[in-house]
């Protein structure tokens, strides 16, 4: 599935839900899940201008894990 239809099914769920379908993960994060995403989603669809086809979603390169500002410099390299 689409990173856009993962953030869409993030959002449409109530609190209860998401804590529900994801017990290992903080509340803090959880909170922070929707609206990351749609800022993430804006910034991937429409700002970068990609598609799906050119997005590949990985949480580890090497066992190292990576966040977003490893996950932008890569991307500035690569481009």
């Amino acid at each position: 599935a689409s990173f856009e239809s993962h953030v869409q099914k993030i959002c449409g769920q109530t609190w209860s839900q998401i804590k529900k379908n994801y017990p290992d993960i903080p509340e803090k994060y959880l909170a922070t899940d929707c609206p990351n995403g749609v800022y993430i989603d804006q910034l991937i669809y429409d700002d970068y201008h990609l598609t799906d086809d050119q997005l590949t979603i990985s949480n580890q390169i090497n066992d190292e894990d990576i966040d977003w500002t490893l996950g932008a410099a890569l991307y500035s390299l690569l481009k």
